[in-house]
């Protein structure tokens, strides 16, 4: 069941982040993933701190992702490992 949970929370993690990715918008990413601006908000904060360092340069309009290689290459490793210990 926890492997399930977790498993689940880091399909939701790609899913955020590839929303902001397509629109450089938080505003418009929530609304893409029916939460609120400001639960969203919330949401990339708690996967900022699970990962221990900011992902997002925030900018008065927009976003943009400090090192897109860098997180694709964390969700990768995790995701390796998850898979093969369980």
């Amino acid at each position: 069941m926890r492997a399930g949970l977790i498993m689940t929370l880091e399909i939701r993690w790609i899913e955020d982040l590839l929303a902001l990715e397509q629109e450089k918008s938080i505003s418009q990413a929530a609304e893409i993933r029916h939460v609120t601006q400001s639960a969203f908000t919330r949401r990339i904060q708690n996967i900022e701190n699970a990962l221990g360092f900011q992902i997002l340069k925030r900018y008065s309009k927009n976003i943009d992702f400090r090192s897109w290689s860098s997180l694709t290459s964390i969700f990768k490793k995790h995701t390796k490992s998850t898979h093969y210990n369980h």
